[in-house]
């Protein structure tokens, strides 16, 4: 009956350091660059449910979105933003670095044509 019990008490030993080792060899990953598209996308949606997108797009006042958009992303990340009204729309982006790139479509009443807002960003 003790030998019994000592086989479970080292299977069970045995069990709990595998769990243990499990957790230092395979460390979950924390996702914070992804987290910069969801900010960005957030940020053009922030802007447009203040009316301030739309009216910038419409005028051409790319200088404010940048500022505006200055204030709403992290400090730590850099971005382009370009607002598109044809199908061309190209920038220079850095070579060495992760970028995501989020769009907004600006597509209102009769008197706005749409418009493709894209906002590029990625870490300094």
């Amino acid at each position: 009956m003790v030998k019994g019990f000592v086989k479970t008490l080292e299977a069970g030993i045995a069990i709990g350091l595998i769990l243990v080792s499990m957790v230092f060899l395979f460390p979950q990953k924390t996702k914070i660059e992804p987290q910069l598209s969801d900010t960005a996308y957030e940020c053009l949606r922030y802007l447009d449910n203040r009316g301030v997108l739309e009216y910038y797009t419409v005028n051409g006042k790319q200088e404010n979105l940048i500022s505006d958009i200055r204030t709403c992303l992290p400090p730590l990340s850099d971005f382009t933003v370009k607002i598109c009204k044809t199908s061309s729309c190209g920038t220079t982006l850095p070579y060495n670095k992760t970028i995501f790139l989020s769009g907004y479509l600006i597509a209102g009443d009769n008197s706005v044509n749409p418009t493709l807002i894209n906002l590029w960003v990625w870490s300094k």
